[in-house]
């Protein structure tokens, strides 16, 4: 992984034609779409970059123009991804240990949240949650899954640390035994009462208000 960070930091300071060419010599795979945004205020000086591949898999990726940074190898962040036919109302985020659910800012509903819809939610990755375990101590996997988009993805690899030697093939088939677990039936069923017993206990809520 450390070697595909370093060439992809690389490339990423070029435009979207560029990205586009090297990224898909760099990894072999045919690439779909690039997606380049140069951030403003207090995050000028990053450009976010996505990158689509033909295959499902997904290069998200922030680059940060700071020397410090450069010097120490961790001017690139970088999101290796493989999107998931998994959609909710709510946007979430589950790694090993814990699960994040963006949560409303009215009270009650967030109360409904906390009571109903995050016990449903580790319920159904209960048995998924172990395989988001890294391949070290600092890398680790995770599941996002919003209205629009869902994807398994492993984060946290820097040049001069462990996870560097992590191969990339290695990290390919933990993402597609993520994908498989997600797919199972039970799993599927498991996210699809979540979804439908939050849904009933707000409607309950807002008849009862």
């Amino acid at each position: 992984m450390g070697e595909l960070l370093r060439s992809i930091s690389e490339v990423l300071s070029g435009g979207e034609a560029v990205i586009k060419r090297d990224i898909a010599k760099l990894t072999g795979w045919e690439v779909s779409l690039v997606l380049v945004k140069e951030l403003g205020g207090i995050y000028e000086g990053t450009k976010l970059v996505k990158i689509l591949f033909t295959n499902d898999f997904l290069i998200d990726a922030r680059l940060h123009d700071n020397a410090m940074l450069r010097r120490l190898g961790e001017d690139c962040d970088l999101f290796f991804r493989k999107t998931l036919n998994v959609r909710s109302k709510v946007r979430y985020d589950v790694t090993q240990h814990r699960i994040w659910v963006e949560f409303p800012e009215d009270a009650l509903t967030r109360m409904v949240f906390e009571k109903i819809y995050v016990p449903l939610l580790r319920r159904a990755y209960k048995a998924v949650m172990s395989e988001l375990r890294g391949f070290h101590r600092r890398d680790y996997f995770g599941i996002e899954v919003s209205p629009e988009l869902a994807s398994a993805y492993y984060s946290q690899v820097r040049l001069d640390k462990e996870e560097a030697r992590t191969s990339v093939n290695a990290v390919v088939r933990r993402l597609n035994d993520i994908e498989e677990s997600i797919n199972s039936w039970e799993v599927r069923q498991f996210l699809k009462d979540a979804d439908s017993g939050l849904e009933q206990r707000l409607r309950t809520l807002c008849r009862s208000v």
